[in-house]
């Protein structure tokens, strides 16, 4: 039996380098299009660059607000955005994000369209200390 461990942070890494890989396809072709893996992988993504953003700015905000815009444009998604608290995070206080999204699944050319809801959430913790 073969078995190996990769590391959390080099499997974030190649999750990261995909999410790119695929926002840059997203420019060129119609993103409903996708296959719906696809589209909950750049949800996923959506959702850690955000709460990143939350993170390094110690609060939802403008920060979180001016980093949801940027990605709306750059993916192509366009999902209901919820934290968990808004406004000020205090040091190694954590936060959630829940994004929702959904989309139709087309089977046999259109035919037997249904829809589905996809979601993403990631937490992180404040790295910013408020007096």
């Amino acid at each position: 039996v073969f078995s190996f461990f990769l590391h959390p942070r080099l499997l974030h890494h190649a999750a990261h380098g995909l999410y790119h890989l695929i926002s840059n396809y997203n420019n060129i072709c119609n993103h409903k299009a996708y296959p719906v893996y696809i589209v909950k992988l750049q949800l996923d993504n959506f959702a850690d660059e955000l709460v990143r953003e939350a993170e390094i700015a110690g609060r939802v905000g403008s920060e979180t607000s001016d980093r949801e815009r940027v990605l709306n444009e750059k993916t192509g998604l366009y999902p209901s955005v919820s934290w968990s608290k808004t406004g000020n995070i205090q040091l190694n206080e954590e936060v959630t994000v829940t994004l929702t999204l959904d989309r139709n699944i087309g089977l046999f050319g259109g035919f037997g369209s249904f829809p589905v809801q996809l979601k993403a959430r990631a937490s992180g913790k404040s790295e910013v200390y408020h007096k």
